[in-house]
């Protein structure tokens, strides 16, 4: 999948705390798991299972514990201290979650005495009681139920069948 979002390994160790060991020039468009990333995506390693065997990964860059002190010609190390957090981090940077477009649903059930906030996303089936107050930017997802009087601040994600009472 191609990904318009590209960034210098320089940047990406910055924002990570990392230490680049390698071409931090390196521009990086994508994140993929070990085993399937290509030369433009960067990879994470921290079980020793895939530390012994980086040289197999396509990844241009691996995000690998700051302990690490291998090299292996044409890649590029990103030490940090926790891989597995760090890879998460940069999956967001490239992948950022895709909310649907604000609205309330017509199938949602929402009191006519609960107040809603500006941008709102309300789906399907989603219902909110008498006396729920939702903030700004609020995305309620299908199923979600706010029983009476309960209140959620500004840019919370409710995902699919919460229920808060």
């Amino acid at each position: 999948m191609m990904n318009p979002i590209s960034i210098t390994l320089k940047e990406i160790g910055a924002w990570l705390h990392g230490e680049v060991v390698g071409d931090d020039q390196t521009v990086i468009s994508g994140a993929a798991p070990f085993e399937s990333a290509i030369a433009n995506e960067i990879t994470y390693a921290f079980r020793p299972a895939f530390l012994r065997k980086i040289s197999t990964t396509g990844a241009a860059a691996i995000i690998v514990p700051q302990n690490y002190s291998a090299t292996e010609p044409g890649k590029t190390f990103v030490r940090v201290e926790n891989p597995y957090a760090a890879f998460a981090k940069v999956l967001q940077h490239f992948y950022p979650p895709v909310h649907p477009e604000n609205c309330i649903h017509p199938a949602a059930v929402v009191s006519s005495k609960s107040e809603v906030g500006d941008e709102p996303y309300i789906g399907a089936g989603a219902t909110l009681e008498k006396g729920v107050v939702c903030g700004d930017r609020v995305k309620i997802y299908p199923g979600v139920y706010l029983g009476e009087g309960v209140q959620v601040g500004d840019d919370v994600v409710l995902h699919p069948n919460v229920t808060i009472l």
